[in-house]
């Protein structure tokens, strides 16, 4: 799950992005070493800075398809893909 960036987010290397607010237990980004608070940036080379651009960045993914994810983690950029 995500949401917006809101005033007093740990954003301190971010200025647009959505916070992920929640990773599924046992998921494959759970896997991939998302975290909760994560900043996520870009999605599939989508640059992601509202609700409106998540969704039509994760319209058309299914099962299996291959995710490539940006995210802020404090200061560093970490890429990050899975399945």
């Amino acid at each position: 799950m995500v949401r917006e960036l809101e005033p007093g987010d740990n954003a301190t290397a971010a200025s647009a992005g959505l916070v992920i607010t929640r990773v599924e237990p046992g998921s494959a980004a759970e896997g991939a070493g998302i975290q909760s608070s994560d900043i996520l940036i870009e999605l599939n080379e989508a640059k992601i800075d509202s609700l409106a651009k998540y969704r039509e960045a994760t319209q058309g993914l299914k099962k299996g398809n291959i995710v490539r994810l940006l995210v802020k983690r404090g200061a560093a950029s970490i890429y990050v893909a899975f399945r």
